[in-house]
């Protein structure tokens, strides 16, 4: 990372106020001046990517991103426009992998921006478990129709055996199988209770446990005591920050039934409103 100039400075401060203003385009220009006069400074790079995100051009989003991580691979704010970016183009398998390496990077300097980071994060998942659904489901489906003919029908109707020995008797082993491979996307399981938040009804992204065991939601018993009064919401004892231990047992619990439950990153985001910052939806 290179050392801006006074100059370069200015200039970068200029395109913030012309970001503030919503004048993105000047202010791109104002970025892209400051990066000819030092162009391993990754600030201006990342805030230009934020205009650009700004006009959903993903594209240059990316090549921003991927010029400040050449440099600094670990920016927290360079991954985590890299992983929106990444949603914009429809690649939502790699999105996730940025966006927890961004989570990772913001839980770790314990920055306010996790939360935003957990959602998209979220978002990024349910599309990519959602494309991987349908195509299961297709391919289920074919593969159902071939077996119901080889088992002489789906209704079982007495007849020959078909192809490869099966016949009628065969076709409720048949469905069993299929009903089978076909839970992995069920969407009636509900979380276990165990998992979910007693402040915010959600599975857990970062749990911190009291003293009385009972465990929170950083961000929400954090909010808690701020709000509230410094007291357990359960137990109602006396509860300070200082009290809080993170919870990693639970949180890789959570995180792990959440992976293998992906369609329930949708109870934490609304996908389709979400995605209306991507496409310009409403």
């Amino acid at each position: 990372m290179s050392t801006p100039t006074p100059e370069a400075e200015s200039l970068k401060d200029r395109g913030n106020e012309l970001f503030a203003r919503g004048k993105y385009g000047a202010a791109i220009d104002a970025y892209t001046n400051a990066l000819d006069l030092c162009p391993r400074w990754i600030t201006p790079m990342k805030n230009r990517a934020l205009c650009y995100r700004q006009r959903r051009d993903w594209a240059n989003v990316r090549a921003d991103c991927e010029r400040a991580l050449s440099i600094d691979r670990d920016d927290m704010k360079a991954n985590y426009y890299l992983g929106l970016a990444m949603i914009g183009e429809g690649n939502h398998t790699d999105a996730a992998r940025q966006l927890k390496k961004a989570l990772e990077s913001a839980r770790t300097q314990g920055a306010s921006i996790q939360t935003e980071i957990w959602r998209m994060y979220a978002l990024a998942k349910y599309f990519e478990w959602a494309a991987l659904a349908s195509k299961r489901k297709a391919r289920y489906d074919a593969i159902e129709a071939k077996l119901a003919a080889a088992c002489g029908g789906a209704e079982g109707a007495a007849g020959a055996a078909g192809a490869g020995g099966l016949g009628p008797g065969d076709w409720d082993t048949v469905r069993e199988m299929l009903d089978a491979v076909r839970r992995e996307d069920d969407r009636s399981d509900e979380p276990p209770d165990c998992f979910c938040c007693k402040l915010t009804f959600e599975v857990f992204r970062d749990p911190v446990v009291a003293p009385s065991g009972h465990s929170y939601e950083r961000v929400a018993v954090m909010e808690h005591l701020r709000k509230v009064g410094k007291f357990d919401p359960v137990t109602r004892e006396p509860l300070v920050e200082s009290d809080l231990r993170p919870n990693h047992s639970l949180r890789n619990a959570a995180h792990e039934w959440l992976n293998a439950h992906a369609w329930a990153f949708a109870d934490i985001i609304n996908p389709n409103q979400e995605l209306a910052e991507f496409t310009g939806g409403s």
